[in-house]
């Protein structure tokens, strides 16, 4: 029997905490999650990605893209201030403002920026932030989830991970800013609780994300278990022939070891693509960061393939 019920819990994200994001013929759309943007310290993941994601950032930037963050953009269960954290990518959050300010970031939120949900943490966090940048963010505004027209629902997944909800949240952030961020630097360790890193718990979370979408009719893009997911396969499942189903799609991490990856939406159809750094003469950092799409498929198709909504 589940602890939790899962699909409740999405239902009531779904009817609940969603925010609206229109989606017409000429929406152009870049979708990542599991960024996990640390203090540059040796427990960073991103760090590595660092001017890869930049160089993703400005290329959307300057194509007139909305940028949706799908949650885990900021590493705020291991560092206790996000100011470390700009501090450490001054030129990202700058032109994470650029989009801003443009009215063309949608930050949402997961296990991994959850105390952003609070309020009066939220301005304590910001009014650290705007010490060292001022004005960043003005009208900031943070969602639980998000709809993108009236089919296809933005959520991280940890709304489907016991471990991950509001109950375990302050001794799961203990936990890992203290124990496991020591373990991380200090021998490598990988916190096994973690969808990410558990492949078992990464293979349920996903079937019990596909069923409820299957179920309701919904396309479902959600982060949490950094594995890209197109047409609700992973890359290795569709080399072995199983077949697509237009449920699911996963935009993958910022924290891969060689690459970044995202969904794109744009002249209605949906990608997964593929951002690398190409090395130069002077070795990795010197050299140009490269897209490659994946995978392609007209978003008609994939909406059509749904089934009728079954609300």
């Amino acid at each position: 029997m589940a602890l939790i019920d899962i699909g409740a819990a999405l239902d009531k994200a779904w009817a609940e905490n969603a925010t609206v994001i229109p989606l017409t013929g000429a929406s152009r759309l870049a979708i990542f999650s599991d960024i996990h943007r640390g203090a540059g310290d040796a427990a960073d993941d991103f760090r590595h990605n660092r001017r890869v994601f930049a160089r993703a950032l400005d290329h959307y930037y300057r194509g007139g893209f909305t940028y949706i963050e799908v949650g885990d953009g900021d590493e705020l269960y291991e560092n206790r201030r996000w100011a470390d954290i700009v501090a450490a990518y001054p030129e990202i959050f700058l032109l994470l403002q650029k989009f801003h300010a443009a009215r063309r970031l949608v930050y949402i939120l997961g296990n991994h920026n959850q105390p952003l949900a609070n309020r009066a943490r939220r301005k304590a966090l910001l009014a650290g932030v705007r010490r060292i940048t001022p004005g960043l963010f003005p009208g900031f505004a943070v969602h639980q989830s998000a709809r993108l027209g009236d089919r296809i629902f933005l959520f991280h997944g940890h709304q489907a991970d016991l471990l991950s909800r509001r109950v375990f949240e302050p001794a799961g952030r203990l936990l890992i800013r203290y124990v496991w961020k020591f373990l991380q630097v200090s021998f490598g360790f990988r916190d096994p609780t973690s969808a990410a890193q558990n492949v078992r718990k990464k293979t349920n979370l996903e079937r019990e994300c596909l069923e409820w979408a299957r179920r309701h009719g919904r396309m479902a893009v959600f982060g949490h278990t950094h594995r890209p997911l197109f047409m609700s396969l992973s890359l290795k499942q569709r080399l072995d022939g199983k077949p697509e189903r237009p449920w699911l799609f996963n935009p993958g991490s910022g924290v891969h070891p060689e690459c970044v990856t995202d969904l794109e939406v744009s002249g209605r159809m949906i990608s997964l693509v593929k951002w690398r750094a190409v090395p130069g003469r002077r070795g990795p950092t010197d050299g140009r960061v490269k897209r490659k799409a994946l995978l392609r498929c007209s978003l008609r198709k994939v909406l059509a393939g749904l089934g009728a909504p079954r609300d």
